[in-house]
């Protein structure tokens, strides 16, 4: 391909092992540079290993603690940088601290460019899906009030930071009514004040459905944050992911029970569930070529490109 001139190779090296004889990278890359040349106007440093390094140890109280020193770095070192910050990446070693991360940069910084993974089950819908599974696993009918729940699977949901976009109001005046008159069991036919509020709480009588149910939740927020424009494009960015993996489940559930002629029960169901979703991880791309980066470990040694 590189003689028909359909690809080109670009290598990332140092002289450092490059020349010596009895390293292994350096044997395999001066095979490669032979047999696979890089352009001629292919021009980088390769001496970084030579160079002297500074590096600067910071302590810090907890891992959050870390993502704090992002600001302070950065306005030590501002005047080390190149325009738009073009020199400049943010390797997280520990992928979870991505939103603390990002929250640490300062506004200022007009281009912040994410290429890295993030494992959805330390998001935020994450643990309001958990919530909701909760739900599904604790509730029961009642001849008289319908579908009922102990409160504090309700008041879990209620009370959470997704659902404020939501009736906040409704939703306090609700809480605090069954904190003032001590309600036990709530039932959550009461509980309408929008539609994503009835579409939590009329819940699915049966297992094949509950995927369903979740994928019907995910919909209705995503509807809301594109409706009104709100700063959300990686919150709807985690939830597409989790859509998707949600979907892929469905499907194969309803094979499973009506291709195959399997019982899925509410346990299995739910041990696939938390089983599967926990492995899933949200893909950032972001414009390599300008900007701040921010990346996994793993991203690190493509940084020079």
């Amino acid at each position: 391909m590189q003689k028909e001139q359909k690809a080109c190779f670009l290598w990332d090296f140092d002289n450092f092992y490059l020349n010596d004889k009895l390293h292994e990278a350096g044997h395999f890359m001066r095979e490669n540079l032979i047999n696979f040349p890089p352009p001629l106007d292919f021009v980088f440093s390769s001496n970084e290993f030579s160079k002297k390094k500074n590096i600067k140890l910071a302590a810090v109280s907890s891992n959050y603690g870390q993502a704090q020193q992002i600001p302070v770095f950065l306005d030590e070192n501002a005047n080390n940088f190149e325009a738009k910050f073009d020199n400049t990446a943010i390797v997280l070693a520990d992928e979870s601290l991505l939103f603390a991360s990002l929250g640490a940069i300062p506004t200022s910084i007009d281009t912040v460019n994410i290429t890295m993974g993030y494992p959805a089950k330390n998001s935020m819908i994450y643990g309001f899906i958990m919530l909701l599974v909760n739900l599904l696993k604790n509730n029961r009918n009642d001849e008289n009030r319908g579908v009922v729940a102990y409160h504090r699977f309700v008041t879990d949901i209620l009370n959470h930071q997704l659902i404020n976009y939501w009736e906040s109001e409704k939703n306090k005046a609700f809480l605090n009514e069954i904190q003032s008159k001590n309600r036990i069991a709530i039932p959550l036919k009461e509980i309408d004040f929008s539609q994503l509020h009835k579409i939590i709480f009329t819940l699915p009588e049966k297992v094949e459905d509950y995927s369903r149910y979740f994928l019907e939740v995910l919909a209705e927020i995503v509807r809301k944050f594109q409706t009104e424009e709100t700063e959300n494009a990686m919150m709807v960015e985690i939830i597409y992911t989790l859509y998707q993996s949600i979907e892929k489940l469905d499907i194969t559930i309803h094979k499973a029970i009506y291709d195959q002629n399997r019982e899925i029960s509410d346990v299995i169901y739910f041990r696939l569930f938390t089983q599967y979703l926990g492995t899933v991880s949200v893909a950032f791309e972001g414009e390599p070529l300008s900007g701040i980066q921010v990346m996994g470990i793993l991203g690190n040694p493509l940084s020079r490109f």
